[in-house]
């Protein structure tokens, strides 16, 4: 039986790579913050650690550990959360590579994003310019500055590997493209953003990190992409599924962009975060393509349609009380 070291195995992407590697076989070790052991389900057992706390990474790896996931991160687009997500996404990630170089971990597997490249591009592939480490937007920043640490930690003799995941979408959603399918549903979305991206599934994601233990080269990078849509196609797939209507032209990006400046002003007000932010405006209002088969080449990475991507969503959101009748 193999052992993994799982971070963020409670978030969206996390709880899906946990049910693959339970049924494949692996016992599976979950980084939590909160002290004690507790167990969620045959194979799946939880260990204390805190990022933020260094002296407690290296005792939760496993001396048996065949691989680390690291998936953890702050996702969010407030700016307020950036002085937050610097410590997780930056130096989480420093403290948690150190550890395991120290250990000797003999495989690391890197959830980074293709945010990386850029809020903006065009058929980019590995090895385009990484662009993010300069952008105005936090969380891209952060992931981008995680990025250079894992590559310096890779020169320094860690084997590890980076994957960079589009735009995800799938089951155990409770906060990313979940909030827009939920919107559509309820009739409360204001509009549908003008820009597009490149969407993959978070089943295949997650089957991506698992065979890149194997067949990914260390120090190596791939782009997991998808379909390439609008915002507007997404919403109006999303209607189909729903039996709901949806809007017929997107909302012009100056107009979302206000919206997102409103929104920030009154979340000084609330101290909430607002579901569209500028960061979060400011994306969307964008266009991401992906032109890369390196995955697919090398590690077997094939992706669902994006219908089949925003069923499986909408089918966990029914069955999980957050679609109402």
């Amino acid at each position: 039986m193999r052992r993994a070291l799982v971070t963020g195995g409670t978030g969206f992407l996390g709880r899906n790579l946990i049910e693959r590697l339970v049924a494949a076989g692996w016992r599976v070790s979950v980084l939590k913050r909160s002290a004690g052991v507790e167990r969620r389900g045959e194979g799946v057992s939880f260990v204390q650690g805190d990022l933020a706390d260094p002296s407690t990474l290296e005792a939760a790896i496993p001396d048996d550990i065949d691989c680390l996931f690291h998936l953890a991160g702050d996702t969010s687009f407030w700016r307020r959360n950036n002085a937050r997500q610097h410590a997780i996404n930056v130096e989480g990630s420093r403290q948690l590579m150190n550890a395991a170089r120290r250990k000797g971990v003999p495989r690391v597997i890197h959830t980074s994003t293709v945010g990386v490249y850029g809020t903006s591009f065009r058929d980019i592939h590995e090895d385009s310019p990484r662009l993010g480490s300069t952008s105005p937007i936090g969380y891209i920043r952060s992931k981008s500055l995680a990025d250079d640490l894992v590559v310096k930690a890779i020169d320094q003799g860690l084997p590890a590997t980076i994957l960079n995941p589009c735009s995800i979408v799938g089951r155990y959603d409770t906060h990313n493209w979940s909030r827009l399918i939920r919107m559509v549903h309820d009739g409360s979305l204001p509009g549908a953003p003008p820009g597009s991206t490149v969407f993959c599934h978070a089943g295949a994601v997650a089957q991506a990190h698992i065979d890149a233990v194997d067949r990914a080269a260390v120090g190596e990078r791939y782009i997991l992409p998808g379909p390439h849509a609008s915002y507007l196609d997404f919403i109006a797939c999303a209607g189909r599924l729903l039996d709901r209507p949806t809007p017929a032209r997107a909302t012009p990006a100056g107009l979302l962009k206000t919206m997102g400046a409103l929104s920030q002003l009154a979340s000084y007000v609330t101290r909430r975060e607002p579901d569209l932010t500028p960061e979060g405006a400011e994306i969307v209002c964008g266009h991401q393509s992906v032109a890369t088969q390196k995955a697919s080449l090398e590690l077997g990475y094939a992706s669902p349609s994006l219908e089949q991507m925003i069923a499986d969503a909408v089918d966990w959101m029914r069955k999980d009380g957050r679609l109402e009748p």
